[in-house]
C-alpha cells in the first residue's frame, strides 16, 4: 500500500479508494444490484429529460412527470437488456450448433441446425446468464479490490476475496428460511 505524504498524494488515492469501495459492493452484492445498475441510466435520463424541458409546470406536476418518464426509461433499459441476453444466447448457441455439427455428422450442416441451436439458446441462455452472474460479479469485485489496493501480484488475497464473494452471493451458509410452527 502506498504511503500518503501530502494532500496531493491523498487526492490521487481517492479514486482508488472509491474503486475499492465499488469492488466491495460488487463482491458482496453484485448479482443483487445488477438490475438496478441496468435501470439507473434510463431512470436518470428520463428524469433529466423532463427537468430540462422548458415548459412551465407546477413543481408537483413536473416531479410526477419526471418519476413517470424516469420509470419508463428504466423499464426500457431493462427490456433492452433482456432482449440483448436473448439475442446473444441465440447467436452463441446457433453458431455453436453449426461448429459442432461436423463432430456428429460429416458434411455441411443444414440451416435448420443453426435455427434449432438459436431457439435453444434463446430459451436457455437467460437461465445460464442468471446463474453465471453471481460468480462473474464476485470475480469482478475481487479484481477491483486487489487492483485498487495494488495487490495484483497477490493471488492468495484475490482467492480469499473471491471465496468471500462467492459465499456471500451464492448463500452457501444460509439455512432454509422456512418458518417453524
Amino acid at each position: 500500500m502506498p504511503v500518503i505524504q501530502s494532500l496531493g498524494d491523498l487526492l490521487l488515492q481517492l479514486p482508488r479508494g472509491a474503486m475499492a469501495l465499488i469492488g466491495v459492493v460488487i463482491l458482496l452484492a453484485g448479482a443483487r444490484i445488477y438490475p438496478f445498475v441496468i435501470m439507473a441510466p434510463g431512470f436518470a435520463l428520463g428524469v433529466a429529460l423532463v427537468l430540462s424541458v422548458p415548459i412551465p409546470l407546477e413543481p408537483t406536476t413536473k416531479g410526477l412527470a419526471a418519476v413517470i418518464v424516469g420509470a419508463a426509461g428504466a423499464a426500457l433499459c431493462r427490456s433492452v437488456e433482456r432482449f440483448a441476453i436473448w439475442g446473444i444466447g441465440a447467436v452463441i448457441t446457433g453458431t455453436a450448433a453449426l461448429w459442432l455439427w461436423p463432430v456428429f455428422r460429416p458434411g455441411e450442416a443444414p440451416w435448420t441446425v443453426s435455427l434449432v441451436g438459436g431457439v435453444l439458446g434463446l430459451l436457455l441462455f437467460p437461465a445460464v446468464f442468471r446463474w453465471a452472474l453471481k460468480p462473474i460479479t464476485a470475480t469482478l469485485g475481487a479484481m477491483l479490490i486487489t487492483w485498487s489496493l495494488g495487490w495484483q501480484e497477490r493471488p492468495l488475497i484475490f482467492a480469499g476475496l473471491l471465496a468471500v464473494g462467492l459465499v456471500s452471493q451464492l448463500g452457501v451458509f444460509r439455512g432454509n428460511k422456512k418458518e417453524e410452527e
